[in-house]
């Protein structure tokens, strides 16, 4: 980076990766800047392109990389590229969770120490999983009982093609329908009534799954015949089988037409092949997108959004992209993750300003990015609390 540029300035560039940043200023508070308010300063190309290649995902040795994929914990955020890379990027204080081998703050986006060829990311709140083109499991962060900040392979796990990443444990699915997982199980997210464990073990009540999404204390899972089922805690209807037990391994029910899971906290939602999204489980900032802050314990329909094409659960809140390219959100916006502005909770969709071409999305806690056509990837909320990831009202570039 050139000399009097702060190292956080690298984080964001406008629409067009044009030669003015947001911010001038090292931020304070734990990183939150106020896009809106910051003044603009000139940043030499060298500060803005890798290689002398500029690009609107990423430079890898001169030539352009676009991602594929996002997935945000509670304060970093991560990205798959299409040439099987990853890049991550937020605060490493916390386990290691940018898995570079060491628990200091990190100002830059990097490279994950040996992962290369990935086919699958995940981000727990603290942590980080991927599955490799081979079918190899790796994991770094902290969560299921496991602490490293360096990547490594999870044992005894058979070729895999996806996997998810929850608070306390981690789920990998093979190709055959069997789904592993590991970790903490005091609620049944495991599958079974065991307390922890730390080796992977076959979930009987996951098999046959094609798609499985963990959050902080439950796991879901849906079946090419339409069924979904959910296991865990079940404080707020979040197994969303209108049971009232608060703990246990959920009744298997149908959702017909579903094609997505997401899941972050406590609620989950799931998108339907006609474009509408339907969502169950904690709703105390309207995430649930049906008009109220009731709780629900079975799915409902978000209003307003009729054309979607991937949904992202974030903490309080929830995304969603739309065919056209353009994003909805609802819920809570304390941190922008609505992209909002300034406005506050909302039950309802909002069309987030000034983001187009979306081809993907993903959430963290209180932060929501959007990859768009070109390859480039967009953030705002709150998305970390180092000094080098600045809070964003509206989206803004982000430079891996």
């Amino acid at each position: 980076m050139g000399r009097g540029a702060a190292p956080w300035l690298a984080w964001v560039c406008v629409m067009g990766c044009s030669t003015t940043v947001v911010g001038t200023t090292a931020p304070t508070d734990a990183g939150a800047v106020d896009a809106r308010d910051a003044a603009t300063v000139d940043v030499p190309m060298e500060d803005r392109v890798d290689g002398g290649c500029e690009c609107p995902g990423r430079c890898e040795a001169g030539r352009c990389v676009r991602a594929v994929e996002v997935a945000g914990g509670i304060s970093h955020t991560c990205v798959r590229f299409e040439d099987g890379s990853v890049r991550c990027r937020g605060d490493n204080t916390a386990y290691g969770q940018l898995g570079v081998g060491h628990e200091d703050v990190v100002l830059d986006a990097v490279a994950p120490l040996g992962v290369s060829e990935v086919v699958s990311l995940a981000a727990g709140d603290f942590s980080v999983c991927v599955v490799r083109r081979d079918g190899a499991v790796l994991r770094w962060g902290s969560a299921a009982g496991r602490e490293n900040s360096t990547p490594a392979a999870v044992p005894a796990v058979p070729a895999s093609v996806e996997v998810t990443a929850g608070t306390f444990h981690e789920c990998a699915r093979g190709a055959d329908g069997e789904v592993w997982c590991w970790g903490f199980n005091n609620a049944g997210e495991l599958g079974d009534d065991s307390y922890y464990s730390s080796a992977p073990r076959a979930s009987a009540g996951l098999r046959g799954a094609v798609e499985v999404r963990a959050s902080v204390t439950a796991t879901c899972a849906r079946w090419a015949d339409d069924t979904v089922r959910c296991m865990g805690h079940n404080e707020h209807g979040q197994r969303g089988d209108t049971s009232a037990e608060w703990r246990g391994l959920g009744v298997p029910f149908s959702l017909p037409g579903v094609t997505q899971l997401s899941a972050k906290v406590s609620h989950v939602c799931a998108l339907r092949e006609d474009g509408t999204v339907w969502c169950w489980g904690w709703n105390n900032e309207g995430q649930l997108g049906d008009g109220t802050t009731t709780d629900r314990a079975a799915p409902v329909q978000a209003m307003g959004v009729r054309d979607a094409v991937a949904v992202a659960a974030g903490r309080y809140h929830t995304c969603a992209l739309q065919r056209g390219g353009t994003v909805l959100c609802w819920g809570s916006n304390a941190r922008s993750q609505r992209g909002a502005g300034e406005a506050a909770v909302s039950a309802t969709p909002n069309v987030v300003a000034g983001l187009r071409d979306a081809v993907a999305i993903g959430a963290g806690w209180d932060h929501t990015c959007a990859i768009v056509a070109d390859g480039s990837v967009w953030c705002w909320g709150e998305p970390g609390r180092t000094s080098s990831v600045p809070f964003a009202r509206a989206p803004v570039r982000v430079r891996w």
